[in-house]
């Protein structure tokens, strides 16, 4: 669901040297947003309303959790699985409650990183809830690592991950890893590589599976340390593991079946093919729900994951704050609208042999198409308003402050009535000197302003509120007319398509992208960025 590379993070390179992976407090563990106090933690709400609307937000990663508050929840998932008649009948023994703590600490050190704004506690939560044992231990493992986003392996992995793959150092900035030529001596990684199809010598990359990968090879070596957890449970769970790699054919799940066959018989693992069939089946239940924000029947809280994965992608947002820069932003919305115009829809869900149903996949499907295109819309108008404020800094040379003062958000009257967007317009009076009440008929305009209106914006700024309040005009001054937005949006993506993310606008092309713009919206840019 997310870009595939955030900007050149600004936390250390090295194995345990990033933030929040000593026993300290993490830096931004303080500013997290509420999560509830149990495992159930995406159960918690928080309701937005407008104009008698309401959109009720699960709490998920918008939570106050750190390492030390975050590892009893993990450690009451790993007991739920771990004691449920599944599992117990399947253990070579009890797994102790100590080796029990010591992974759900593993756990919280991983997913409570600065760096985890999306893939963090509430996502990992939210997963479980609706789990099997043996998905709910895969899900617990599936995002440990997550390389262009902690910008290096997880903490104290090392012994789990140095003999299994290198770094390619001929390219570092791209996290491209190398499978060692040693990684199959050990049974337990070769069972992963098998699971996975990786060979020795491979070159993995975090858009082919190594993220993946690698957090199965760190959760299989875990489980089997202590002889507790026979080899076929461990193979079940990273098959669940590897059913999470997203955006591929389905002939993935196929060549999942066939490579656990080979593993059942090169393993003795006695398991049949039916139960084999299950495993898939599970894989790919659990590799749905992994990316089930894009099947939202609310496109809000498709917009809000969408959201936290723009400022994990892009760490100054949250790492400068106030004084994060316009170009930031423009570059996080340039990913992100980048994303949602070229995601194949149809490669987002999975289907195995009539599993799901025809009927359940094709509503997982029809939601994606409908809130990736609203969400493509919506990113896209804040993207052009971004270059708008950037535009101004580069030809009236100053840096655009944005102002709350300014962003007064009584100015503007939205609201939808029967389907329509309705607003008035203080510049425009009739007879009688009221403010004049246009109606704009079409659903899409109206989706449109209610995301505009209700979306949770980023919190770490002023910018994205500011966005929202500007982006309310520029429907007004469009008079809800989606074709004139699509060809703004399309007309300054043109005049910026030399200028890729991080890379800041020329004179020339902030001249001409000022010039394509209402003259209205160029000034309320201003007015609202201090211009």
């Amino acid at each position: 669901m997310g870009v595939k590379d955030p900007e050149p993070a600004l936390v250390g390179r090295g194995e345990l040297k990033r933030p929040g992976t000593s026993g300290a407090e993490p830096l931004e563990g303080k500013k997290r947003r509420a999560l509830s106090n149990d495992a159930s933690s995406s159960s918690k709400s928080e309701s937005v309303n407008w104009n008698g609307h309401a959109v009720v937000y699960p709490m998920s990663n918008r939570g106050d959790y750190t390492t030390a508050t975050s590892q009893p929840l993990f450690l009451q998932a790993l007991t739920e699985a771990f004691t449920s008649d599944d599992i117990v009948r399947r253990l070579r023994d009890t797994v102790p409650r100590q080796t029990l703590e010591q992974w759900s600490h593993f756990l919280a050190r991983c997913y409570l990183q600065d760096t985890r704004k999306f893939h963090s506690l509430g996502h990992v939560m939210k997963l479980c809830e609706k789990s099997t044992p043996v998905q709910k231990i895969a899900t617990l493992f599936h995002d440990v690592a997550y390389f262009q986003v902690d910008n290096g392996p997880p903490p104290d992995s090392s012994a789990f991950l140095r003999d299994v793959m290198k770094l390619d150092k001929s390219e570092v900035k791209e996290h491209i890893y190398i499978i060692d030529t040693r990684a199959a001596r050990d049974p337990t990684v070769k069972v992963v590589m098998t699971i996975f199809a990786v060979k020795e010598g491979q070159k993995l990359d975090p858009t082919i599976g190594l993220n993946e990968f690698a957090s199965a090879v760190i959760g299989a070596r875990l489980l089997l340390e202590g002889g507790c957890v026979p080899l076929d449970l461990v193979a079940e769970i990273c098959a669940c593991v590897e059913g999470t790699i997203p955006f591929r054919t389905n002939q993935w799940a196929e060549n999942l079946y066939s490579n656990l066959l080979h593993c059942n018989k090169e393993f003795s693992m006695c398991r049949t093919a039916e139960e084999v069939a299950a495993a898939v089946e599970a894989a790919v239940e659990l590799g749905n729900r992994d990316v089930g924000d894009f099947s939202e029947p609310e496109v809000l809280h498709f917009l809000d994951g969408t959201w936290d994965l723009l400022v994990e992608n892009n760490p100054r947002i949250w790492v400068e704050g106030k004084r994060c820069p316009v170009l930031v932003f423009r570059s996080g919305l340039q990913k992100t609208h980048g994303f949602l115009s070229t995601v194949a829809t149809e490669l987002i869900f999975s289907n195995f042999r009539g599993f799901p149903s025809q009927e359940v996949y094709s509503t997982l499907s029809n939601n994606a198409i409908r809130n990736v295109d609203l969400s493509r819309i919506y990113s896209g108008l804040k993207l052009v308003l971004c270059l708008v404020a950037e535009s101004l800094e580069v030809v009236q040379g100053k840096h655009a402050q944005c102002d709350p003062s300014k962003i007064d958000a009584g100015k503007d009257k939205i609201w939808i009535k029967g389907g329509a967007m309705v607003y008035t317009s203080p510049e425009k009076r009739g007879r009688d000197g009221k403010a004049m009440t246009t109606i704009v008929s079409g659903s899409s305009c109206s989706d449109v302003a209610r995301l505009l209106v209700m979306h949770r914006t980023v919190k770490f700024s002023c910018v994205d509120g500011a966005l929202s309040f500007l982006g309310k005009i520029l429907l007004e001054i469009l008079e809800g007319d989606l074709d004139r937005l699509e060809g703004l949006i399309a007309n300054l993506k043109e005049e910026s398509r030399h200028f890729p993310p991080y890379r800041a606008l020329s004179e020339k092309v902030a001249k001409a992208i000022i010039r394509r713009c209402p003259q209205k919206l160029v000034d309320q840019v201003g007015t609202v960025f201090g211009m």
